[in-house]
């Protein structure tokens, strides 16, 4: 018995507004697919010259004298707010003076506290490297693994880039999930910092 051709055709629909019974062909979002990946490829000038300037950023983001301000100003104000306290138990100064100052000490102490909190928690320059590079990689084989891959390499393919596609009078539309979508303006437009 001779075998038969899988002649499998793929349709998407409208799942937007309530109603709409429209179907696609996945040719047209494919053509516009790998249309759209190709154009975001970047060189490997661009992606090396976007992950210095990312690194640059990180080396600016808080540097060693600032954090040293910081925990001085922490321990100033705790030492202010001690001897307030004291100086409040023996007499020397009112209840209301006391409320007033203690307040404003404390939210520039809570202040403080959040800046530090965000240093630590801020990821290490490798980590964001690594992070960074990995979409500036991914741009630059998408299209071929865009062709080359099975049905559902390609969607996930599409899951980690693509946020939703729209059609309007016919014209496909791809949305990009960030940082896809901000590479796209930059790769676009060529100002990457805007």
């Amino acid at each position: 018995m001779p075998s038969t051709p899988d002649l499998r055709y793929v349709y998407y629909r409208c799942a937007g507004t309530k109603g709409c019974k429209r179907f696609y062909p996945e040719k047209v979002l494919e053509d516009e697919t790998l249309r759209i990946l190709s154009s975001l490829q970047i060189g490997e000038a661009v992606s090396e010259w976007l992950l210095g300037e990312i690194e640059k950023l990180h080396d600016q983001g808080m540097d060693e004298v600032a954090l040293k301000r910081l925990v001085s100003r922490r321990k100033a104000l705790q030492g202010l707010q001690a001897r307030a306290y004291e100086d409040k138990l023996l007499g020397k100064i009112d209840e209301d003076f006391w409320r007033e100052r203690s307040a404003a000490w404390q939210a520039e102490l809570a202040e403080i506290n959040g800046e530090l909190q965000s240093i630590e928690n801020a990821p290490s320059k490798a980590d964001l490297l690594a992070a960074a590079r990995k979409p500036v990689e991914l741009l630059q084989v998408a299209p071929t693994l865009y062709v080359t891959q099975d049905p559902s390499e390609k969607a996930r393919l599409l899951k980690t880039m693509v946020s939703n596609y729209t059609i309007t009078d016919g014209s496909v539309s791809v949305v990009l999930r960030s940082p896809f979508d901000v590479l796209a303006r930059g790769a676009r437009t060529g100002e990457w910092w805007s």
